[in-house]
């Protein structure tokens, strides 16, 4: 039996500042299973090499793991390259194609754990959460059917339920589950909620096509601008 993450991660004790520095990477043996290795990932690999990790803990139980939270900070830390701001423009407009502000989209790529799962983005969750809402019996019945897609596939999935239930989501608990998925987002990636504060103190504006997110409406840029107001340093 191949070693799970859990065990490779025993010796962290729930602490992994250290995980991924010279002799400690994480890495999936093909006969051992996980194990931490004292094999660098090349700089030309390492792309590559953490879509390959991602897309494998997605598929980790990570009920024996401990500080889960925790874990995927680190690994967003790692992972995630900080977008660099040369200009501030007022507003900021945003959406997954942008080429400076995308990491402001539900769609960019981000670990996130909620109650013992793993998600890809922030879509994700916000996805898996509204079909929850629904059918909350089907919980991880959904979250199977759902990890493998991507965010795109992972929004028609939720439109197809929503479709064929009889429960309505309510404009309001879309927003309250939005406004917590996006606080999820930037207090475990802190490379994106150090974006996030950079931005401040140009409003935030969703450039899509949705009428309820972007637009006038421009819901989901609220949320963020609310959200970032938790990062932003304190006044004396």
């Amino acid at each position: 039996m191949s070693q799970p993450l859990s065990r490779a991660l025993q010796g962290h004790e729930g602490n992994y500042d250290s995980l991924f520095r010279p002799g400690q990477n994480l890495l999936r043996d093909l006969k051992k299973g996980w194990v931490i290795s004292r094999a660098p990932v090349s700089a030309r690999n390492q792309a590559v090499f953490f879509e390959n990790l991602v897309a494998a803990l997605v598929l980790e139980n990570f009920s024996d793991v401990r500080n889960p939270e925790d874990l995927a900070k680190r690994i967003n830390v790692i992972c995630t390259r900080p977008p660099v701001l040369k200009t501030l423009p007022d507003p900021v407009l945003f959406k997954s194609s942008s080429e400076t502000f995308a990491f402001l989209s539900n769609f960019f790529p981000s670990l996130i754990v909620y109650n013992g799962k793993l998600f890809r983005s922030s879509e994700h969750l916000y996805q898996w959460r509204i079909v929850t809402f629904l059918e909350p019996d089907l919980a991880n019945d959904h979250f199977a059917r759902m990890r493998d897609l991507d965010a795109l596939k992972s929004r028609k999935y939720c439109h197809e339920v929503q479709a064929h239930s009889d429960k309505a989501v309510e404009e309001g608990t879309k927003l309250e589950i939005m406004q917590e998925v996006a606080v999820i987002k930037f207090v475990q990636n802190p490379v994106l909620a150090e974006a996030l504060v950079a931005t401040d103190p140009s409003s935030l504006v969703e450039n899509t096509e949705s009428p309820f997110w972007g637009g006038e409406t421009n819901h989901m840029g609220r949320i963020l601008e609310a959200t970032r107001t938790l990062f932003l340093p304190t006044k004396d």
